[in-house]
């Protein structure tokens, strides 16, 4: 049986190559990831300096050139597509959705990176009518953050699809302040 901590160390390491190829620069796996600063350790933003927070917001530390992307990874051995249709919608893609958010600055991008066995590898985010977006799904992400009901409208789709017909609108967005 796979250890899960080893098993995201790869997801993780795998998804950073995979942005390096993208926009080059420098991309790594955040030292000791695992909710760094999310849920139940939030509070350890408290004592610590911008850079560093900026550094564990998410499993990968992205290029410098992009300091507002937040990348969150996950790695599963299985997935249940039909709960895109639900009305109950995706437990994973939600609870997945709601820990990026917990410790998502405000005017940061997001993308939530998902390795499947044997099935391939997807990326979830905000949807935004700039992205150049081939077959894909359009999802409702909903969670509670902090006694607040949250939708936020998302994309699922190809990782690799998608980050080569976007290079530049992600450069582009990850290296300003979003509008919010």
């Amino acid at each position: 049986m796979t250890n899960p901590r080893d098993k995201g160390k790869r997801v993780e390491a795998y998804f950073s190559e995979v942005f390096k190829k993208y926009f080059g620069g420098n991309w790594q796996r955040v030292p000791f990831s695992g909710a760094m600063l999310g849920r139940s350790n939030a509070g350890r933003a408290a004592n610590m300096n911008q850079g560093t927070i900026q550094t564990f917001r998410g499993d990968i530390i992205p290029d410098e050139n992009m300091p507002n992307l937040v990348l969150e990874s996950k790695g599963y051995k299985g997935f249940n597509y039909d709960h895109f249709i639900s009305p109950k919608g995706s437990p994973a893609i939600d609870a997945w959705t709601q820990q990026v958010h917990e410790t998502l600055p405000p005017g940061c991008l997001w993308f939530l990176l998902v390795k499947i066995n044997h099935k391939g590898e997807f990326i979830c985010g905000t949807y935004r009518p700039t992205y150049a977006l081939g077959n894909h799904v359009r999802y409702t992400a909903k969670f509670k953050l902090k006694d607040e009901e949250i939708k936020i409208d998302c994309f699922i789709t190809e990782v690799h699809d998608f980050l080569q017909n976007n290079v530049g609108v992600i450069r582009n967005l990850a290296s300003q302040k979003l509008v919010v």
